[in-house]
């Protein structure tokens, strides 16, 4: 009776479970005890199938372990100062504020005081050079069309001016407006048209000539005042 027992016993060391027997167990009955019964294998239905599993695994391993050799990890919480620095110049961050480049585009003048604030405000937010230079030229880009876009608005006020002035003045209009123009340059010491005159303004300057005693066209009809000399040249202001 205990020879019997002795080897029952044995029998089920050697499946590694009671009750368990070879047959059941598959190609699993070749693995060490432990392993036998263990649950990572029993998907396995042959030794074939697990082999296959393991070299994609390998594989995947294998590529995972290459990635994460150029990772770049966050720092946590509690990193240090030098933990920090480490990662934002891994991520491209320069050392200084200054190091920040911003090239100019075509037709884009940089104001210095501006350059110092966004290079401050980048470094600040830890963006690397490339995220800036795209920043820096998003901003050119937005600031040349501000210009134009007012360009345009003032061109059309402009061009309001003129068609009401003329409205108003008709073939006076030209000896009218040179007059307004050089009475504005004599105390503003500019051209009228570069201030983009409203018509009032126009007219104002317009009576100022007048009363200077320059009113006077510019091809020599003249009241009241002696004719300009020969050879004066009128710069005749016109309306883009």
């Amino acid at each position: 009776m205990t020879d019997q027992v002795t080897a029952g016993t044995q029998n089920q060391d050697q499946i590694g479970s009671p009750g368990a027997s070879p047959e059941s167990l598959g190609w699993r009955a070749g693995l060490p005890d432990p392993l036998k019964t263990d649950e990572t294998f029993k998907q396995y239905k042959t030794v074939g199938d697990f082999a296959k599993a393991h070299v994609e695994t390998a594989k995947k391993a294998t590529e995972l372990e290459g990635r994460m050799a150029n990772a770049i990890f966050k720092p946590g919480e509690n990193a240090t100062p030098e933990e920090k620095a480490a990662f934002h110049k891994a991520l491209g961050v320069p050392d200084k504020p200054a190091d920040y480049e911003f090239p100019k585009g075509e037709g884009v003048e940089h104001d210095e005081k501006m350059l110092t604030w966004a290079r401050d405000i980048f470094h600040k937010a830890g963006l690397n050079k490339d995220q800036a230079g795209q920043i820096s030229q998003a901003w050119d880009e937005l600031s040349k069309n501000i210009v134009s876009d007012l360009k345009g608005a003032e061109d059309t006020a402009l061009k309001e001016v003129e068609t009401k002035l003329k409205e108003e003045w008709k073939a006076d209009y030209d000896k009218n407006f040179e007059l307004s123009t050089r009475a504005f340059k004599k105390f503003a010491g500019a051209e009228l048209s570069e201030f983009k005159a409203h018509p009032t303004l126009v007219k104002a300057f317009y009576e100022v000539g007048k009363a200077m005693g320059e009113d006077f066209s510019p091809a020599g009809l003249h009241s009241g005042v002696s004719p300009p000399q020969v050879g004066m040249k009128y710069d005749m202001p016109t309306f883009a």
